[in-house]
């Protein structure tokens, strides 16, 4: 029966394998790291509709981890963000499974106490997923989107609970425990953070198109026109072999589905790729794109150079998305207006300005603006202020963009830093040296746009939000 233990244990330990390799996991096993992992995973899923409440949850977490002589930002164990709860939400990104965690955690004490009356396999499952659990904690770093990992041991879990729970309660417990499971899941269900099924929600998909509700989540809501005038063009060229350039801006999913809405037949192929799988690209033999959409490109010499040859004008839409092909309309910039800086006289010497500048662009006072003026979205949205929010969330769509950018680029960097890169690698690093800049500029910008709309709303609208906020 122990061998329970094994399907778990494997299954979990690849995917830890796999997040590993994305530089994911923790730089130390030491019992009180691990004691730390544990505890700020199992937190995530004790989040309840009660700011004070979450916050003691904090408190407590906080004092048990420092007791142990571990900081609970340690950044050996904690990806990126410092340590902090996000609080009860109804968005998947975050939300945790408080009620399933209690019950399993509850069943195993019991199944444990009365062993002797109960299926001893279903035990030995639930013991199997707590070591993954614990496993997962230890090997792999937090970060406050921990709790959508831990999906496939809820899962699991569920069968084995299926088992214990009519050796351990009578028929009335079982079914009160379902009702209040399935009374607990409405809100979730009708009020989900990004597709909520209320009217008057600002993401409900009464009041939003398809289209649209791609575009909620990550925060770019205010970037849809801009990705749907992309395509617009894409279709205007009546191209059907296109390339798509998302080295700066990953959002490519949401602009190919436009695309496809809007041109038949159409194919997609990555372009700019620099990196060990652009040797595949070879292997199948494509035609040359007849346009290419590169995301986030802004005004980007090395991009503009790169595509030069499908058009000297793009068209350029919104702040940051330009389309390239022979007959681009709305091109008003030309290479030679494009943004340049300084070339560096060494690979250490671009390695450290690009560190210096993606800190900078961290460090920008509008980041804090933003956190102080404007709470994240409740679980429970209304309609007020739907355009301020989409604002606000278009600065804090820039700070992820620049972290995705400094995360990919890390070996580059590093090679970089040693001396050794190579003339690709160079080329690369350029491009991510210009694009911070841009990207301060960016979020001054759009800072900017927040500002005079949130000064366009009354007084007495300024301080509901801010009773919202408090």
């Amino acid at each position: 029966e122990p061998m329970y233990l094994l399907p778990p244990f494997l299954s979990f330990a690849l995917a830890i394998w796999w997040f590993r390799r994305l530089r994911f996991g923790s730089e130390t096993f030491s019992p009180a790291a691990v004691f730390s992992g544990v505890l700020r995973n199992s937190a995530l899923h004790l989040m309840i509709p009660s700011a004070k409440a979450n916050a003691v949850t904090e408190s407590i977490v906080r004092r048990l981890i420092y007791a142990t002589g571990t900081d609970p930002g340690d950044p050996r164990t904690t990806w990126e963000d410092n340590f902090y709860l996000p609080g009860f939400t109804t968005r998947e990104y975050f939300t945790g499974n408080p009620g399933q965690f209690l019950l399993i955690v509850g069943v195993f004490v019991l199944g444990v106490v009365r062993w002797r009356s109960v299926s001893h396999a279903a035990v030995w499952m639930l013991a199997g997923l707590a070591f993954s659990f614990i496993l997962f904690c230890a090997v792999l770093m937090w970060n406050p989107s921990s709790a959508r990992y831990h999906l496939p041991l809820f899962i699991c879990a569920a069968g084995a609970l299926g088992v214990l729970l009519p050796n351990l309660m009578p028929r009335p417990a079982i079914l009160g425990i379902a009702a209040l499971a399935l009374v607990s899941s409405l809100p979730f269900v009708f009020d989900n953070g990004l597709r909520s099924l209320i009217p008057e929600n600002r993401t409900s998909v009464f009041r939003n198109s398809r289209d649209a509700l791609y575009f909620m989540d990550d925060f770019r809501q205010s970037q849809f026109g801009a990705f749907a005038q992309a395509a617009d063009e894409v279709a205007r060229s009546g191209c059907r072999e296109v390339g798509i350039d998302g080295m700066l801006q990953s959002y490519v999913y949401p602009e190919m589905a436009l695309i496809q809405q809007r041109v038949s037949g159409v194919r997609f192929q990555y372009t700019g790729v620099e990196n060990p799988t652009l040797a595949f690209g070879s292997v199948l033999r494509r035609h040359a794109p007849c346009v290419v959409v590169c995301l986030g490109c802004m005004r980007i010499p090395g991009k503009w150079k790169e595509y030069q040859w499908l058009v000297q004008h793009p068209a350029v839409f919104g702040d940051d998305n330009v389309v390239f092909w022979r007959g681009a309309r709305g091109g008003t910039l030309s290479p030679d207006h494009v943004a340049t800086s300084d070339q560096p006289t060494s690979a250490p010497e671009l390695a450290d300005r690009i560190r210096l500048r993606y800190t900078q662009l961290l460090a920008l006072p509008e980041f804090a603006k933003v956190g102080q003026d404007f709470a994240l979205d409740s679980p429970f949205q209304d309609s007020r202020g739907a355009v301020l929010k989409a604002n606000r969330d278009a600065v804090y769509e820039l700070r992820l963009r620049a972290r995705i950018i400094w995360n990919w680029s890390e070996p580059l960097r590093n090679r970089a830093a040693g001396n050794v890169s190579t003339v690709q690698d160079m080329q690369v690093l350029q491009i991510v040296d210009d694009a911070y800049p841009q990207l301060t500029a960016l979020v001054r910008a759009r800072y900017s746009t927040l500002a005079d709309g949130f000064a366009s709303e009354s007084p007495a609208s300024h301080e509901e939000q801010a009773a919202d906020h408090r």
